[in-house]
């Protein structure tokens, strides 16, 4: 199945994430084994969810699976994850909110604001503000330094990048 075409119908990745797998997807669904496609598997595993691209693939495409386990050892990635799952209005709610006050600002401001957007994560750990952050970093790549012991996200803001969490 050519994975282009199904492109504008199926959930895909929320987030950009080094070492994602997007464009290997075909490569990779034709190397998946057949207990998917018989139903002999009803369990999927990811150690490394990243951005997500295979589980999305495999979740809308092979509907007998009925347990999912999405792991990795980025605690923002799983907390993003879960209220992903359990709370999704009200993450696009907050998402709006700061795309909203993001694109209303002058290009000379919007720096200051993802920097300050950017500060509040690094306090509050908000999954929204995940998502901002990787919409509009430099390369929308997620990166973090540990400062005093404490990780913290220290991508810069692309002046290329106008894109939000909302598209």
């Amino acid at each position: 199945m050519d994975i282009t075409l199904l492109a504008e119908k199926l959930a895909k990745p929320f987030l950009k994430w080094a070492g994602g797998k997007t464009q290997l997807l075909n490569e990779i669904a034709a190397r998946l084994p057949n207990g998917l496609r018989t139903g002999e598997i009803d369990t999927y595993i990811e150690p490394f969810i990243g951005g997500g691209a295979v589980f999305f693939y495999i979740v809308q495409n092979y509907t007998n699976l009925n347990r999912f386990y999405l792991l990795d050892v980025n605690q923002d990635l799983i907390n993003c994850y879960n209220a992903v799952k359990t709370s999704a209005e009200s993450i696009i709610d907050d998402l709006r909110t700061l795309e909203k006050k993001y694109l209303a600002k002058k290009n000379s401001s919007r720096k200051d604001f993802y920097y300050h957007i950017r500060t509040e994560f690094n306090a509050d750990r908000s999954p929204a503000k995940l998502i901002f952050l990787n919409k509009t970093c430099y390369n929308g790549l997620y990166r973090m330094n540990r400062l005093f012991l404490k990780e913290s996200f220290v991508r810069e803001i692309s002046s290329l990048r106008l894109t939000t969490g909302c598209n």
